[in-house]
């Protein structure tokens, strides 16, 4: 049984309040129009959007995407491209929503989170201290290529598929939750989390997801944030990791496992905003949920 906020299985509607304390986002639905007048291409979006901008991106095929500006790129609905190449000097990028039909690879960013890609090949970033990949599919069809390639960074693979079954992950802190087997590991450590918290659909404004809970008892706390952190914390004498960012709250407690139908305004302000969720019992973190919305 949930208490306080919320009890399990009811409509959740404090993001209502939550969301008018976000700062309003710079949302760039499209940029100039192009020399033939028509719709600007998602390159030219990029290009025009500035540091911070969340860039909105409109369905269809198109070559390579090539990203140097720390953005939130969504598309809606989802955009394909031959290729996505980053090429930053620093800051945070999220991307959400997108195909590639090949390879994710490039440098030059500090964190960079994954929601709801379709990759054709695997995910190849150079300089990153943080790697978050949710709900994606990675396919590397070669033998001895690496699904996820991180040097140096803390990398969270949840709620994955690597379509051919085969996991390959190097980096320097692993993290993995309800996503396939890694069959070579090469990092300083690496740490498989219970599948005891879990979010069931997309993060759409003005609709609706399910987030579900199975943790040990006897009462747990489940938190939420607009944002994980870059460094997961594991505490001494503690099962499991710390995940959420400073920007956390307290959603409700319960006593027992459960469902909560979580409804989330029709507001500009969420956009692109990442929400994440983790349960706490004494001396016990469960594995974090995730998502974009969009």
């Amino acid at each position: 049984m949930a208490h306080a906020l919320a009890r399990s299985g009811s409509r959740f509607t404090s993001f209502v309040a939550r969301a008018s304390l976000l700062p309003l986002l710079g949302i760039v639905w499209a940029a100039a129009s192009s020399a033939q007048g028509g719709p600007p291409s998602p390159q030219a979006q990029v290009d025009a959007a500035n540091p911070g901008d969340i860039v909105v991106l409109q369905g269809g095929s198109h070559g390579t995407l090539t990203i140097t500006k720390p953005l939130t790129v969504i598309g809606a609905p989802a955009a394909t491209f031959t290729q996505i190449v980053l090429n930053g000097s620093g800051g945070n990028l999220t991307l959400s929503n997108l195909h590639a039909l090949s390879d994710l690879t490039g440098q030059g960013f500090d964190e960079l989170r994954l929601s709801e890609l379709d990759l054709h090949g695997a995910v190849s970033v150079l300089g990153l201290r943080y790697l978050e990949i949710s709900k994606c599919s990675l396919g590397v069809m070669l033998a001895n290529v690496n699904d996820i390639y991180a040097p140096g960074a803390s990398v969270v693979l949840l709620d994955s598929t690597l379509v051919f079954g085969v996991g390959r992950v190097e980096t320097d802190h692993f993290y993995v939750a309800n996503s396939n087997p890694i069959q070579r590991l090469v990092a300083l450590s690496g740490r498989p989390l219970a599948n005891d918290l879990t979010i069931t659909g997309s993060l759409r404004a003005g609709q609706s997801f399910v987030l579900s809970w199975s943790t040990p008892g006897p009462l747990a706390v489940i938190y939420a944030a607009t944002g994980t952190r870059a460094r997961p914390l594991g505490p001494k004498q503690w099962t499991g990791t710390w995940h959420l960012d400073l920007s956390y709250w307290p959603l409700f407690i319960t006593s027992q496992s459960g469902s909560l139908i979580i409804g989330l305004p029709p507001s500009a302000h969420l956009y692109g905003v990442e929400l994440a969720f983790q349960a706490v019992t004494p001396h016990y973190f469960s594995r974090p949920a995730v998502g974009i919305v969009r």
